[in-house]
């Protein structure tokens, strides 16, 4: 029951950071992707608090610890995020493994060409596009990393 509960709020959160990063991008020159991900939880975090500190009129102390709270909350969730990106390789794994013991030798060859050739294509969509963007928008920078960590 407690990990459905954690990988719902995760999935809230992603959701939530998705949506942002979404409406962010828009349109814009995008900076680090990271740096602006970061900042905008940060940012939601502290409206949060200080709607909380207003609506409930809390105390210093209670602001400090609900705040100690979220950070925590935040940690615990990436933590939960990166074991059901593990669980769930590991399923996918295990399905086109299930999935190849059914095809002849010659369906198995391509099975694994389509999963390739997807795999390239969601990888050239995992911020691949926004990074050549920022390239152009932000040539100082430097060149964009091989590969953002999901965490």
């Amino acid at each position: 029951m407690k990990k459905l509960w954690a990988l719902a709020i995760v999935g809230v959160f992603m959701l939530g950071s998705g949506l942002a990063l979404a409406q962010e991008m828009k349109g814009e020159c995008p900076g680090p992707p990271e740096k602006k991900m970061e900042q905008k939880r940060e940012d939601r975090q502290t409206e949060r608090l200080n709607r909380l500190a207003k609506d409930l009129n809390l105390t210093a102390e209670q602001k400090d610890k609900i705040g100690a709270i979220f950070k925590e909350n935040e940690a615990k969730a990436k933590a939960a995020m990166g074991k059901a990106r593990e669980e769930m390789k590991t399923l996918r794994d295990a399905g086109e493994k299930k999935i190849k013991a059914v095809l002849t030798p010659e369906q198995a060859k391509k099975f694994e060409e389509m999963q390739a050739e997807m795999r390239k294509k969601m990888g050239e969509g995992k911020g691949k596009g926004r990074m050549e963007k920022r390239e152009k928008c932000h040539p100082d920078d430097g060149p964009p990393p091989e590969e953002m960590p999901l965490e």
